[in-house]
């Protein structure tokens, strides 16, 4: 067997491939102790593991029951009937169990326990503060219509401690063997999220739920969705700048597949792996070997899917479960791989919705803002035209050192928020009328609130 899949390497294998292998060999679902098979209900050992884990004969593993309730009684009923420019006919939604028959939509975004404690009490605060009230007089927001998978079980208990204040819906998955604590690029634990990512984004798909995929370190300003709901497009993704962004191109299948001249070089050979990779990186890229084409690629912005809207259609479910079978196919033949989901969506996507076309689009940059590492100023919360901001930071960076950005645009910070909803505390805020009110005084659902909150609550 270990024969066979070092021949994988040198030969092209679609993603039908992939699966009928898996069905035709139960043992290679097995895991190093033979004793075990998957799913495992242990941490993963490399990406390997991670990626037996997210994918398995059947394609992404399916959710359980429990998943499927919870995103239909969660997410938002669109009524494509009414006006899409008048958006209490988008947000006229409740919380009761819908069927798959209606349009819907929903935010969607997955942290580990440490997360859920930091970055995710910042982002529910802003769906919080965005009004989806109909003229009913039921109380609403976006945050009731945002699904958070708890990685751990510890996760999970963290995010219904939150769900007392903004009645998000918790997802549970008990067997992502996904890792706490602060992951970083390259390693491993940090990669097995971008597929697991999108398994989850395909599970919420399969109900014809219409999704928002936004990372923990992300904060609104404004409803997005009726804008997104409104166009034609199917898929669209923030950029940013390198190293945040990734330029798309065509895939290069002989070096995605790992067909490449043998090194000659002794030197070269001896770091082998290590110019293997970085080619493997570049030709994702499409600027090898050409020094004018790297230049053009750093000033210029590329997919950065920290913030990717996927509207439920087939052709939107074939691309991005093709693109998870992609990346499991990349795994399968090198288990050292450095499979980043940026990366693949960023070769693949745009080949995936040319042949199928599906419509991908990049989210307005002046309305989805990337930063990159970039400093926050406090003007930029009061921009009028932006939409979210991805507190991103460059590869390798701590994901937990962006929480104090995040409380500087909210202006409470994580622990407040944390506490308040454990004691099922309320916090008062000062808005700014003029931004929650647009040109037509009709009010928007804009959350543009004062750096300046009070908590009556710890008074």
């Amino acid at each position: 067997m270990v024969t066979y899949l070092q021949d994988l390497r040198s030969s092209r294998m679609d993603q039908l491939s992939v699966l009928l292998l898996l069905a035709a060999c139960p043992y290679l679902l097995e895991a190093r102790d033979s004793s075990e098979t998957f799913p495992l209900h242990r941490p993963l050992v490399d990406l390997r593991e991670a990626a037996f884990q997210t994918v398995g004969r059947d394609g992404p593993r399916y959710p359980d029951e429990g998943f499927i309730d919870t995103v239909r009684r969660y997410r938002a009923i669109h009524n494509t009937s009414i006006n899409a420019e008048t958006e209490s006919s988008i947000s006229d939604v409740g919380t009761l169990v819908s069927d798959d028959c209606h349009n819907s939509y929903a935010v969607l975004t997955m942290a580990n326990f440490a997360v859920m404690e930091s970055l995710i009490p910042q982002l529910l605060e802003s769906l919080h503060r965005i009004d989806l009230s109909t003229n009913t007089g039921a109380s609403d927001s976006l945050a009731r219509h945002t699904l958070v998978v708890g990685i751990s079980t510890e996760a999970l208990q963290a995010c219904i401690r939150l769900r007392r204040r903004y009645k998000n819906g918790c997802l549970s998955d008990g067997i992502s063997g996904l890792y706490e604590g602060d992951n970083r690029y390259p390693d491993f634990k940090y990669l097995a999220y971008g597929m697991a990512k999108l398994k989850y984004i395909v599970n919420v798909l399969s109900t014809g739920t219409t999704v928002l995929y936004v990372d923990a370190d992300v904060v609104f300003l404004r409803n997005p969705f009726p804008d997104l709901l409104a166009s034609s497009t199917d898929i669209a993704v923030a950029t940013a700048l390198a190293p945040c962004g990734t330029q798309p191109s065509k895939p290069d299948w002989a070096v995605m597949d790992g067909i490449e001249d043998a090194e000659t070089d002794a030197s070269a050979a001896a770091t082998g792996n290590v110019l293997k990779q970085q080619h493997n990186r570049r030709a994702l890229q499409g600027d090898e070997g050409d020094s004018d084409a790297a230049a053009a690629t750093a000033a210029a912005r590329g997919y950065a899917p920290g913030i990717t809207f996927y509207r439920s259609t087939p052709g939107v479910m074939r691309c991005t479960y093709s693109l998870l079978l992609d990346m499991l196919n990349t795994v399968i033949k090198d288990g050292n791989a450095t499979v980043l989901e940026e990366e693949h969506f960023a070769a693949f996507m745009p080949w995936c919705a040319e042949v199928l076309d599906v419509q991908l689009t990049e989210l307005d940059p002046q309305g989805y803002m990337t930063c990159c590492g970039t400093d926050i100023t406090p003007e930029v919360g009061n921009s009028s035209s932006l939409v979210a901001i991805h507190i991103s930071g460059a590869p390798g960076s701590s994901l937990l050192d962006r929480q104090t950005a995040m409380e500087g645009l909210t202006g409470v910070k994580s622990s407040s928020l944390v506490y308040a909803a454990a004691n099922h505390e309320q916090l008062s805020y000062e808005v700014n009328e003029e931004q929650a009110v647009d040109d037509g005084g009709r009010d928007s659902g804009n959350a543009a609130v004062t750096a300046s909150e009070s908590i009556q609550a710890y008074s």
